[in-house]
């Protein structure tokens, strides 16, 4: 097979022939292969106890995959939850960035002083 084709078709299976427009088929954010265990995927009831832990049904965790997931935040709580993970990133991308500086450079600015 010819170079051209094999990327053509590779895009057709990441995006959708949407009349002129082609879009991707899946969430920006999914991944390939989920790393969502099945089970959690899967409406039983509102909630379970699974491995010693209690998970909560939240309809608020959509993928192509599934729709809703077994977490462990009570749905009620979904948003402080979002919150929470938000601030958590924030402060090891503000981690990182501090220790990107290097050292030197900073000492360099000091001494010019």
């Amino acid at each position: 097979m010819k170079k051209k084709e094999l990327n053509t078709k590779k895009n057709l299976n990441n995006t959708c022939n949407n009349g002129n427009l082609c879009q991707p088929c899946h969430h920006p954010n999914a991944r390939r292969v989920s790393p969502v265990d099945p089970w959690r995927k899967v409406y039983v009831k509102d909630v379970i106890e699974y491995n010693g832990r209690t998970w909560y049904w939240c309809h608020k965790h959509k993928m192509p995959d599934y729709n809703g997931l077994y977490v462990t935040h009570h749905p009620n709580d979904h948003d402080k939850w979002v919150e929470k993970n938000a601030e958590i990133k924030k402060q090891k991308i503000l981690k990182k960035t501090k220790n990107a500086a290097s050292p030197s450079s900073i000492t360099s600015n000091n001494s010019s002083a």
